[in-house]
């Protein structure tokens, strides 16, 4: 767990903001009372100090529609701001200090000063006088803490009668917008947003919808521009070089606005110590991806410099049981179609190449009840396309044999969900290791319509000695015979596989063997990376003796032998009608993007949006190498087989 507490610059802008808070006294509510305590000075007023309004303010007619300008000057230092003509009883209030400037002018806004709207309730009903008396102390109160400030003053009707003042100020930062919202109490008709990326695999997606459902429940709300967010997160992943590289980029620009503005960051997912280290000096907060319950606690504890500070006193009501831990959470998924549900984290296998178990650690699977459950209430609400996650899903259960169920077991539970329902969807699994593939795992899936004909199996490298240099722990035959297998038990599956090229050790005959392996396999798809020792896995002390001329070279080469195989398949296609499940605009104009059961990517011309998130009927017309094109046709009966 990361630094809780202020980061030095937490510090420094507290100090600043002791030193420009105002001499003003004034009542609020018990919670702002709680807050000032901690960074503000706290005195006793009498009900006997002289009002601020002594010392010369800016009149306004009783109960009218009134502007405020430049007030005469205050005597600061001796000030008082009281409630003067109440009815209500008087208690301590608090009292801020401003050493300093005392000339009390208010002098006009500096360009590129951001606006503001913030209402103002008095609780203050009756007579005109007693509303003009507090529009005044509100004015002079605000032109204290805030001289370069311009507000201007309005009445807005209430039923209740009370005095209501719509109060348009020209702030010149987000500090002095959230000091008025946060310290002052006044509400902004711009609620507080967060900025959140993820990073990395679906699993860094899955993590960042629960991480979501944390700080919605604090009540921020989401944006998709940082400029906009008073909170901005990343969910990181070390194990990818790229991804890391941007969340460096990222939290480096983030850095640099605040000297001119207001913000929290954080940071969580996969992360190596060496990350995190550097992190902790960077980021105001740094954890990990399983105490996302926690967050709220974190931020509060954080300390009230920033407008997450204050906030997150309300409670989240989806963690009051913080027991469940991490997996409890109810994720705000990112699409309306599709979802991804984790089932596992962690990894035990210790590829030399991975870093995932210095990440996340060692395999530990999720409780299949709420597996199961999650599933079942994504089939309710219309889900059409759920992915299982995991480092290994089909070792799920191992961590716990005798009290767990098996992968096996669980995607049969799944498919028992999906007979029950009557209704269509399909799901997927990412990513098994070949190792822990099982007969029964495939004819479990041969069995369910629900569960896609569709298996991910890494290969890696199509080289036994590499292989055993990556610790995979099989060899190319028993690869083979598992694909022999799946060929065997579902006939129509289509296949994907992982490749790297360019491993530490990897010759011009271990990449031949890779070759002619994509060559055999006949992959409809395959996600060729080129090897990046990683700080942490067993091979970054290994020489990288791979040029990056030559890895890049390999790289395309395998392309080129995934176009042949997939386009071969591909064509096949051709004439044959597929369920499809459409995802979105296509980038070709004027058609839409699907994917069969099978993940073959099809496009097809309809201007109908309405069809995003649901399944329909494709005949397939042209073929190319990762794609096919087809027309809807208007049938909806069952379609013929991959």
């Amino acid at each position: 767990m990361c630094a809780s507490g202020l980061s030095d610059y937490g510090r420094r802008h507290a100090q600043v903001l002791n030193e420009k808070a105002a001499h003003v006294a004034f009542t609020h509510s018990q919670a702002i009372r709680k807050l000032a305590n901690r960074m503000l000075v706290k005195e006793s007023i009498s009900n006997e100090s002289k009002s601020v309004i002594d010392g010369g303010g800016c009149a306004v007619p009783g109960g009218g529609s009134g502007r405020c300008l430049r007030p005469a000057p205050l005597a600061r230092p001796k000030s008082r701001l009281l409630r003067r003509g109440r009815t209500k009883k008087e208690s301590d209030v608090l009292a801020f200090r401003r050493p300093g400037r005392t000339d009390g002018s208010a002098v006009g806004p500096r360009r590129r000063h951001g606006s503001e709207e913030l209402a103002v309730k008095t609780g203050v009903s009756g007579l005109d006088d007693a509303v003009a008396d507090v529009r005044v102390q509100l004015h002079d109160l605000y032109i204290l803490i805030f001289p370069r400030c311009v507000w201007r003053f309005s009445d807005m009707a209430t039923p209740a009668g009370s005095a209501t003042f719509l109060i348009r100020s020209t702030l010149r930062s987000t500090n002095q917008r959230w000091f008025c919202r946060s310290i002052l109490g006044f509400q902004s008709e711009h609620a507080m947003r967060y900025c959140l990326l993820h990073l990395g695999c679906q699993m860094n997606k899955s993590d960042a919808e629960r991480v979501r459902t944390v700080i919605e429940g604090l009540g921020y709300e989401r944006t998709d521009d940082e400029t906009e967010a008073d909170l901005l997160g990343i969910v990181a992943c070390s194990v990818r070089q790229r991804a890391i590289d941007k969340a460096y980029a990222r939290i480096r620009a983030w850095n640099s606005w605040k000297a001119n503005r207001n913000l929290l960051t954080f940071v969580t997912g996969c992360m190596l110590p060496s990350d995190r280290e550097k992190f902790l000096t960077l980021f105001d907060l740094v954890f990990d991806i399983t105490e996302i319950p926690h967050v709220p606690d974190l931020i509060r504890q954080y300390g009230v410099v920033t407008p997450v500070g204050i906030h997150a006193v309300i409670p989240v009501e989806s963690l009051q049981d913080a027991s469940g831990g991490f997996w409890r959470i109810t994720p705000r998924y990112s699409s309306s179609f599709e979802a991804y549900v984790p089932i596992q984290n962690g990894c035990d296998k210790f590829c030399t190449f991975c870093a995932v178990p210095y990440t996340r650690g060692r395999e530990i699977s999720r409780p299949s009840q709420e597996i199961l459950q999650e599933v079942s209430r994504l089939v309710e609400r219309g889900y059409k396309s759920i992915t299982l996650l995991g480092q290994n899903v089909n070792s799920y259960g191992l961590d716990r044999k005798g009290l767990e169920i098996t992968f096996a077991e669980l995607l049969r539970g799944i498919g028992e969900i999906g007979n029950a329902s009557g209704r269509e969807f399909w799901v997927y699994f990412t990513s098994p290791h070949p190792r822990d593939m099982t007969e029964e795992v495939i004819r479990v899936i041969a069995g369910y319509p629900c569960l896609a004909k569709q298996i991910h199996l890494p290969l890696q490298s199509g080289d036994d000695r590499i292989l055993i240099r990556m610790n995979r722990n099989y060899m190319v035959d028993q690869y083979r015979e598992t694909v022999a297998m799946i060929r065997s038990i579902i006939p129509n599956a289509t296949l994907f596989t992982d490749i790297i090229v360019g491993f530490s050790g990897e010759t011009e005959a271990a990449f031949e063997s890779t070759r002619k392996a994509m060559q055999e396999f006949q992959y409809n798809m395959a996600y060729v990376a080129m090897y990046s020792p990683r700080p942490g896995a067993a091979s970054y002390r290994w020489p990288d003796d791979v040029p990056h001329e030559e890895k890049n070279s390999r790289l395309h080469v395998l392309s080129g032998e995934l176009a042949a195989t997939s386009g071969a398949y591909n064509r096949t296609m051709i004439g044959r009608e597929y369920r499809v499940l459409v995802e979105g605009a296509d980038r070709k104009e004027g058609y839409l993007s699907a994917k069969t059961e099978g993940r073959i990517i099809v496009r097809f011309p309809s201007a109908d949006r309405s069809l995003m998130g649901q399944f329909t009927t494709v005949k397939i017309t042209q073929a190319a190498a990762l794609s096919v094109e087809g027309e809807m046709v208007g049938t909806l009966a069952p379609v013929l087989a991959e």
